[in-house]
């Protein structure tokens, strides 16, 4: 049984929103996650010509609930904000852009490709950036966030989407208690979600197989924790690295 997929193996370290953001230098090679709460941004209040380039106001725009608009808002703001100190430079001269060919998010500098690679997860408003510098050290990671307090038939979801295996792990957790029950559950679902992201992969090919044997065949690690009500997962190529979480607040 896979029990060491259930534990909670990272240290969580706070920041506070406009110093602690650039006070965390991006280093190469060193994996840092930021956690921000987007539900407390006022949508009127902001001015996104400020930090975001004409492209990601567009973007913006094309979101309709202010749910989706305050996570868009939030990422970037962390964002731009770790390479405004990074680089020196204001926050409206990045940008990020999606590859299509590759499958992941990128970041520019005055339209140069920056050497950080990045994965994002936003659930119920909590949004989690992760970041690296890699210009020479290449590996790859991602990671999923999920809110674990809402409450659903976990035994028949598990059996229609998850392995035989796992659906079994659910089953027994939900003999020991209702928390134990959603927390196994959202553990299994965050790691297939990371584990998509980390591969590059449609997670609707990573529901039915065996997520632990899938992260064990191509050598990944794992690295899991809640805070306030919500399951990370985070999950890599990088064999020494220890990420870092930081969570910030205002």
């Amino acid at each position: 049984m896979p029990i060491d997929y259930f534990a909670n193996n990272l240290i969580i370290h706070t920041a506070t929103f406009d110093t602690g953001l650039a006070n965390q230098p991006l280093h190469e090679g060193e994996l840092t996650v930021f956690v921000a709460n987007a539900s407390e941004l006022n949508l009127e209040q902001i001015v996104p010509e400020h930090f975001l380039c004409q492209a990601e106001i567009a973007i913006l725009a094309k979101r309709k609930q202010p749910k989706a608009k305050r996570e868009y808002l939030k990422s970037r703001h962390i964002i731009k904000q770790l390479l405004s100190a990074q680089y020196d430079d204001h926050c409206t001269a990045f940008e990020t852009r999606f590859n299509d060919t590759k499958k992941e998010l990128e970041l520019y500098h005055h339209n140069q490709l920056l050497p950080i690679k990045l994965s994002l997860s936003h659930s119920h408003e909590m949004v989690a950036v992760a970041l690296c510098m890699q210009q020479q050290h290449v590996f790859s990671f991602g990671i999923d966030l999920e809110k674990t307090t809402k409450l659903r038939a976990f035994d028949k979801l598990a059996h229609h989407f998850y392995h035989v295996d796992e659906v079994t792990l659910i089953e027994q957790a939900g003999r020991l208690s209702p928390k134990q029950h959603a927390a196994y559950f959202y553990r299994i679902w965050t790691l297939k979600e990371a584990l998509a992201k980390t591969l590059k992969r449609p997670i609707a090919q990573l529901l039915r197989p065996n997520v632990f044997e899938l992260i064990e065949r191509h050598n990944l690690r794992n690295f899991s924790t809640e805070f306030y009500d919500f399951a990370f997962t985070l999950l890599t190529t990088h064999q020494k690295q220890i990420p870092q979480v930081v969570i910030v607040t205002c």
